[in-house]
């Protein structure tokens, strides 16, 4: 069954950043450059970790590192131009959690690290959509948040290398989906 809830976490992912990238192309989108480099890039690490661990439910990954490489793409294109002080502090915070990833060389403490900077890079985004709520779109966050709800769902044993991603998912969506579903009028 946990199997199961990996892929349907995937595949729900996966249809998230399809209404994301149609809401960017509609210009309804303005993805934060600095929050979709992070992800992208930790994403990317995370997904490699955990395939190096012989990790099951790695599908949830695999989604979510395919889906903000393209997000990054078009962050440059259609996202909120030029950069800000956040913007800076969070990814040389996410920097020092690489330098971190590094120095231990350790794949558990690689993926807890990175699973961090993950959540610190939602500040950027977080702080800009708590201004302009309608710079982002709400059925891709609304399905960002189920597709997290699922993947803690399909963790097969409750150990570090199996629950630390997709709870920093979860946790990385819960913030967008009280803030776009906070307001009425949105």
């Amino acid at each position: 069954m946990t199997n199961f809830f990996s892929l349907f976490s995937a595949i729900i992912f996966i249809a998230s950043y399809y209404f994301y990238i149609i809401s960017i192309f509609r210009k309804e989108t303005k993805p934060q450059k600095a929050s979709w480099i992070i992800w992208s890039i930790t994403d990317l690490i995370i997904l490699i970790t955990l395939l190096l661990q012989s990790v099951s439910n790695y599908h949830l990954s695999f989604a979510a590192t395919i889906g903000s490489i393209l997000i990054v793409f078009l962050s440059f294109k259609y996202g909120v131009s030029g950069w800000r002080k956040i913007d800076f502090i969070c990814l040389s915070v996410s920097g020092v959690g690489l330098l971190f990833w590094q120095l231990y060389n350790n794949p558990l403490v690689a993926l807890i690290i990175l699973s961090l900077t993950q959540i610190i890079a939602t500040i950027p985004t977080a702080v800009y959509v708590w201004k302009y709520p309608k710079t982002e779109n709400k059925i891709s966050w609304g399905l960002f948040f189920i597709a997290g709800i699922f993947g803690v769902l399909a963790i097969p044993v409750w150990n570090p290398e199996n629950y630390v991603f997709p709870l920093s998912i979860l946790v990385v969506s819960i913030p967008f989906f009280i803030m776009l579903f906070r307001d009425k009028n949105n």
